[in-house]
């Protein structure tokens, strides 16, 4: 890996309809795509300092409002309007090894983040969108810039997680319409038309980004360990050519790990229960719940709020019977029993 170089990690501002740019510290965008359930550490890198950066968006075809965009050139060959058929940077960066026997071809122009993480849950998710210039005209040709997510650890040695809905490889060759939009058809259901360079709106209009065509949200998915720790590699190239952009945006906090339930329910506390007056819910710490709602038997929401490390809950109007208390992560929920005397 080698060094870039490091610009302040900002945010863009003022977005209307466009995508806008921001700070390109591979540290920094690694937080910014960790999500809940998974702790980060161990952060390497090898890409031009124009290939990756923060990104703020409201454009069409891609929903990701913010997140993180890594090239195989320039971040500004992602912007639009798509008023150009073939734009792109030739950065003159080398390629990735691991990448060249996946497509078994010669990769430039990689864009590659490394890290380590460790996951509280039992499957892994980081969501992503695949977008590429290349598209229509280069499709099952040679160039067929490729973008993989490798996992290293308990079960696994350098495994690509990042797969189409056929299992193959996150391809120009394996997600398109064709080579003019028309078929024959390759995983056609998760791809996106985004104009050609020359057809409004996408050419006149920067709702659209330059890209002429994008997947839509897909899912890098893993069955992990609680607990251990796991390697995880992404990277995104040129094929063939180091000429047209591909780039791939991933979604802020979007890298999750699911958390069995018992992971919640020891992370709880709810007390006194029975309850007269009030009880209180109290967190232990490094709990991932964040809010809870109580309900009555018909279902009907009596009282909701954000949790605290101690929350306590007035339950001296309340009628005697039971309630259920959800108790609410971003990753999941548990509800639990509370008993009115």
């Amino acid at each position: 890996m080698k060094s870039i170089l490091i610009t302040l990690f900002v945010l863009p501002f003022g977005l209307s309809a466009q995508i806008g740019m921001g700070g390109n510290n591979p540290y920094a965008l690694v937080d910014e795509i960790a999500g809940t359930a998974v702790t980060v550490s161990n952060v390497d890198y090898s890409l031009w300092y124009d290939a990756v950066s923060y990104f703020g968006a409201n454009v069409q075809n891609m929903p990701f409002e913010t997140g993180v965009l890594m090239t195989t050139g320039s971040k500004y060959c992602a912007m639009g309007p798509n008023h150009n058929s073939g734009h792109g940077v030739d950065n003159l960066e080398p390629g990735f090894g691991f990448l060249n026997t996946i497509v078994d071809g010669q990769t430039k122009n990689a864009a590659v983040l490394v890290f380590d993480f460790v996951p509280l849950g039992d499957t892994l998710y980081l969501p992503y969108i695949f977008g590429s210039d290349e598209y229509p005209e280069y499709v099952s040709t040679t160039f067929k810039d490729v973008f993989v997510v490798i996992i290293n650890g308990p079960g696994y040695d350098s495994v690509n997680i990042a797969r189409a809905p056929d299992n193959s490889i996150i391809s120009i060759n394996t997600v398109n319409n064709g080579t003019a939009n028309f078929g024959p058809c390759m995983n056609c259901s998760v791809y996106q038309y985004n104009g050609d360079g020359s057809t409004s709106p996408y050419s006149s209009s920067d709702m659209y980004l330059q890209y002429d065509g994008l997947t839509k949200p897909l899912v890098a998915k893993a069955a992990v360990v609680p607990g251990q720790t796991y390697h995880l590699t992404l990277a995104i190239a040129d094929v063939g050519d180091g000429i047209l952009d591909s780039g791939v945006f991933l979604k802020s906090r979007g890298m999750t790990a699911d958390v069995p339930s018992y992971i919640l329910e020891s992370s709880v506390d709810v007390y006194p229960n029975p309850v007269t007056d009030q009880f209180t819910i109290s967190l232990k710490e490094g709990s991932l719940l964040e809010s809870y709602e109580l309900v009555d038997v018909s279902g009907k929401c009596l009282d909701k709020g954000e949790l605290g490390s101690f929350t306590q809950v007035d339950f001296s109007e309340m009628a005697s019977g039971m309630y259920h208390l959800h108790l609410i992560a971003k990753t999941g929920s548990i509800t639990k029993k509370v008993v009115k005397y």
